[in-house]
């Protein structure tokens, strides 16, 4: 984080062993302990020797020195946040380098955060006063003008980031709060310049889910509104000691899902007009938000009836006479950007509500060659609302936590119409020539409902269905079939789902017939098999043995055909745990990894391709791209063990073998914000497989036999053609009998 606060009641506990700068000077800072860590840096308190006064110094972790992007991205966030100049925004006093590794040095607030001081007042059943909350308001808005006005969007307002003092000194946080409270707006640390988009091939998305804007929940492009969208939470909560959507029994799913689709719940405690205010800046839409927060602050104040004083009005015009910058407020990028997270967990009923407002799935694949405990899980977006028809339900997608693939799929709704007492939902799978029933939809009285259902037998479901419908039954029901027209449906377009099942169900010119990304998993999961046998054939000093596994690794990414296939130690037999497709392109086919992104482009490049798809197939690629670097690394490293004469010149290798299957499997964090994301040097096989599945995502439609409407493919098609490939349809190499 940017700007440190201690709260003299959490007292920070910190192991011996990491701090290694205590003692230590850096420019006029002496450095005294550590105070917390985080993804990117260690935060420490230090005494500025000039200024005679305790502050807090960021230090890059010294594992990421090597990351050019992360160095250059901790260089303008600590450029950004020093230029910033205001009373209410943390201050920044420092940045230089000491061998080679940037730090930062900023004040050092002491003091209770809104957060802390809210949550008090809750227990005690007590609200801040009108002029309280107006006084807090408006700072923190002008604080935000301020930087919007310098190309900054905060992308975390929330209580928590809120230090409360006074002029003179920190907050009792036992009494009420003084008149001359001064909230202090920190954690820019998560902030990225506007424009981050253009100097990057992604913009990061970062914020809290209880106040996060519904474009950050989508995973689209934010601006300057998105920070006013989560001060209008902020100001909700200060108003009635709630949150306005959910309840404290509701999942964090369905409470994402209403910051899309409902209206905050209503404000009666509270005047009208200042309930006005506070919707206006939920506006779903962020058109109809306010422009700048201090037009918000404003209005909040006349309604409360809390006048602005003098110095207060003077604070606020100025922040907000910065000009807004070009791009600050702009459409939403055409760049791929990362998908926002909610963090570690399986692929659950719960979690399948998230994939209408583009929040993480973690697909776990069990194998000992990777500590589950320590490898961080895929956080991928879900589908996006804006690549969604607007009269959109809900969604049913496919999915499975493991092998077999897509025997599962989820169903989640939303604003359907409860029926009455003596008639119930039901959700049935249509195929060409057949229909599944997978179960009662029960919804709740706001017309929300999760649904899951398992084949037991392992089916692959994609294979055999791709349209479905909930139709209204009779309670109770004897009757296995329908016995009414549907009132809601949805389907995979049928273009775009041939090149679907090539990835996820079937391929004909794949040795078993599996389909291209599936073969790509159970490859991934050979190959950790495999580099689990090479450390046991190293921890077991067998040269012989280890060569031999090499060796399979190099046959298994290769496949039959590739430059090095083959009897590679000399022991007459060609060792390859997987099948003679192989994952990298050779004489005979391209693989699977560069097959699977072209028949992935053919989904989106058809005519009926919908914004989903296209969405999708972009990360799905992202992801794939990714995995072909990986293999050909993997590969060298491997043909390195085969030839080397000497057991101890294998280590070297034999680490890079392990690092790089995990990486192949599981991706990693090559940013450092705690996730793995579908963007180039981040996202592996898992993410790449949950990207496939995401393209057969089905909107729920009200009506019978509803197909969604297709989107612009001309984009991608113009690219595809860029890049040699065939834009639309199937490639002419492939038999006819594919599927």
């Amino acid at each position: 984080m940017i700007g440190m606060f201690v709260n003299p009641l959490e007292p920070c506990l910190i192991e011996e062993k990491t701090m290694d700068w205590i003692g230590r000077t850096l420019s006029k800072v002496t450095i005294q302990k550590l105070l917390g860590r985080g993804g990117m840096a260690e935060v420490y308190l230090g005494l500025h020797n000039t200024l005679n006064r305790p502050v807090a110094v960021k230090i890059l972790h010294g594992h990421l020195l090597e990351d050019d992007v992360l160095m250059e991205r901790f260089r303008s966030e600590a450029q950004a946040v020093a230029n910033l100049r205001h009373p209410n925004i943390v201050q920044v006093l420092d940045f230089d380098i000491i061998e080679d590794r940037p730090y930062i040095v900023m004040e050092l607030l002491e003091g209770p955060s809104l957060a802390d001081y809210l949550g008090r007042l809750r227990k005690r059943g007590e609200r801040l006063p009108p002029d309280i909350t107006g006084r807090i308001i408006t700072a923190i808005a002008g604080a935000l003008d301020y930087a919007h006005g310098r190309g900054i969007v905060h992308r975390d307002v929330k209580p928590s980031n809120v230090l409360l003092r006074t002029e003179v000194g920190p907050v009792d946080p036992t009494a009420p709060l003084p008149a001359d409270v001064q909230p202090i707006l920190t954690d820019f640390g998560v902030a990225r310049m506007a424009n981050a988009t253009i100097r990057t091939a992604s913009g990061a998305i970062v914020g809290t889910p209880a106040y996060m804007s519904p474009e950050q929940i989508s995973g689209t492009s934010v601006d300057a509104r998105s920070d006013i969208y989560s001060l209008g939470v902020m100001l909700y909560e200060m108003l009635s000691g709630r949150l306005p959507f959910g309840g404290d029994d509701e999942t964090v799913a369905s409470a994402l899902i209403k910051h899309i689709t409902d209206p905050p719940h209503p404000l009666p405690e509270v005047p009208k007009d200042v309930q006005a205010v506070v919707f206006r800046a939920l506006a779903k839409d962020r058109s109809d938000r306010y422009s700048k927060a201090s037009e918000m602050a404003l209005e909040v104040r006349q309604a409360l009836g809390v006048p602005l004083g003098t110095r207060e009005l003077d604070m606020l015009k100025a922040s907000a006479t910065y000009p807004t910058p070009a791009g600050l407020i702009a459409p939403p990028s055409t760049a791929i950007e990362k998908p926002s997270r909610t963090g570690r967990a399986l692929w659950t009923v719960a979690i399948i509500a998230l994939l209408l407002v583009a929040v993480g799935v973690g697909i776990l694949l069990g194998t000992d060659v990777f500590d589950d405990e320590n490898s961080s899980s895929p956080d991928p977006a879900g589908l996006s609302m804006e690549d969604m028809p607007e009269e959109s339900f809900g969604v049913l997608g496919f999915g499975s936590e493991s092998e077999p693939f897509a025997n599962q799929v989820m169903l989640y709704v939303t604003r359907l119409t409860p029926p009455s007492q003596d008639m119930h939902y039901e959700a049935w799978l249509l195929g060409a020539e057949t229909r599944r029933s997978i179960g009662v939809l029960d919804i709740d009285s706001s017309g929300e409902g999760e649904l899951t259902f398992t084949d037991v037998n392992g089916e692959n479901l994609l294979a055999t269905f791709e349209r479905f419908e909930i139709t209204l039954e009779p309670s109770p029901d004897s009757n296995p079939l329908p016995t009414g027209d549907a009132v809601y449906s949805g389907a995979v377009p049928s273009e775009s789902l041939a090149h679907i099942r090539h990835l996820l169900t079937a391929f004909g010119r794949t040795p078993d017939g599996g389909g291209l990304v599936i073969n790509l998993m159970k490859h991934a999961h050979l190959m950790a098999e495999s580099v689990e046998a090479l450390k046991d054939a190293q921890q077991g000093q067998d040269l012989d043995a280890m060569k031999h596994e090499a060796e399979g690794l190099v046959n298994l990414i290769e496949g039959e055909g590739g430059e090095h296939f083959g009897d590679l130690d000399g022991d007459d037999e060609v060792t390859n745990r997987g099948d003679s497709f192989g994952l990298l392109p050779g004489a005979q086919n391209a693989g699977y990894i560069q097959t699977a992104i072209e028949h992935a482009r053919y989904s989106a490049g058809t005519a009926d391709a919908t914004g989903n798809i296209m969405h999708q197939e972009q990360y799905f690629e992202a992801a794939a791209q990714n995995l072909g670097g990986w293999a050909a690394q993997l590969r060298d490293a491997a043909l390195s063990i085969v030839e080397s004469e000497d057991l101890s010149a294998t280590a070297p290798y034999v680490e890079e073998v392990v690092s790089l299957a995990e990486r192949f499997m599981r991706g990693q964090d090559a940013d450092q914000d705690g996730s793995v994301e579908p963007i180039q040097d981040e996202g592996g096989a898992e993410v790449a497989l949950y990207y496939a599945l995401r393209m057969a995502d089905m909107p729920v439609l009200a009506g019978m036999n509803r197909v969604p409407e297709p989107g612009s493919g001309g984009e991608h098609e113009q690219e595809a053609y860029e890049e040699g490939t065939e834009p639309a349809g199937e490639p002419a190499e492939t038999p006819a009998g594919d599927n």
